[in-house]
Formats: C-alpha cells, sequence, structure tokens
C-alpha cells in the first residue's frame, strides 16, 4: 500500500477534476478509484470540506498501469 507524506502532500495538487480530464474518467469515476491504487491527500477541514488532492506522477503511473494509458511525462512518446 501506499503511504503519503507530509512531503508528498505538498506536490498533491491535481483536483478530482485535473485527474479526469487527465485520464479521460468522469469525476464520480475517479472518486471511486481505492487509494491503493491511484494514493490521494485529503485537505483540512470538516468532513463534508475535505477534498482529494494527487500526486502527477501517481496519476501518470495509474494511467500507464493500470488503464494502458501514456498521458505524458517521463518517458512519453
Amino acid at each position: 500500500m501506499l503511504v503519503m507524506t507530509r512531503d508528498d502532500a505538498k506536490d498533491a495538487r491535481l483536483t478530482s477534476g485535473d485527474v479526469s480530464n487527465l485520464i479521460g474518467l468522469s469525476q464520480d469515476t475517479v472518486s471511486r478509484i481505492p487509494k491503493d491504487q491511484l494514493d490521494y491527500w485529503l485537505t483540512p477541514g470538516g468532513a463534508l470540506r475535505r477534498h482529494r488532492r494527487y500526486r502527477r506522477e501517481d496519476v501518470e503511473r495509474y494511467a500507464r498501469e493500470v488503464l494502458g494509458r501514456d498521458i505524458g511525462g517521463e518517458g512519453a512518446t
């Protein structure tokens, strides 16, 4: 299982909408991806105001390994 450190959380800037656009899935589908498949960080706040944030490298890995898609980044052609 992936563990996000405090430093990793600083790099977690992509919203669910950003991830949706990058990998071509709906935001609803992105919200159903288990944390052990696509790691995320929850913003501070109450239970209703917390939002997921993702690191681009994790999104690229998920797209490549799970979806079989290359969405850019290192090694993209």
